[in-house]
C-alpha cells in the first residue's frame, strides 16, 4: 500500500466507550471504539490512520487547537 494517504481526524467526542470523529479531509464522520485508540486520546485531539490503527498526533492538534483558539479570540475581540 505504498503512497497510501493517510487520513486525519479530530476526536469530537468520547462516550460509552466509543469516540465519535470526524475526517479533517473529507467531514465524513466515523464512530471508533476507543480499545484501538491510544490511551491518552481525549476530545479535540488529532489522530491519523495508520495500517489498521490510529496514532495520535500532537502538533497537528497543538496547531488546530491554537487556530480553534485564534478564532474564539477574534470573534470576542472589538478591537478588528
Amino acid at each position: 500500500m505504498a503512497g497510501m494517504a493517510h487520513k486525519t481526524y479530530a476526536v469530537d467526542r468520547i462516550e460509552g466507550g466509543m469516540a465519535l470523529c470526524e475526517c479533517l479531509e473529507t467531514g465524513i464522520r466515523l464512530t471508533v471504539d476507543i480499545a484501538h485508540l491510544p490511551p491518552e486520546v481525549k476530545e479535540g485531539d488529532v489522530i491519523r490512520q495508520e495500517g489498521d490503527g490510529f496514532i495520535l498526533d500532537k502538533s497537528q492538534t497543538e496547531r488546530r487547537r491554537k487556530q480553534l483558539r485564534d478564532r474564539l479570540n477574534g470573534l470576542f475581540d472589538k478591537s478588528n
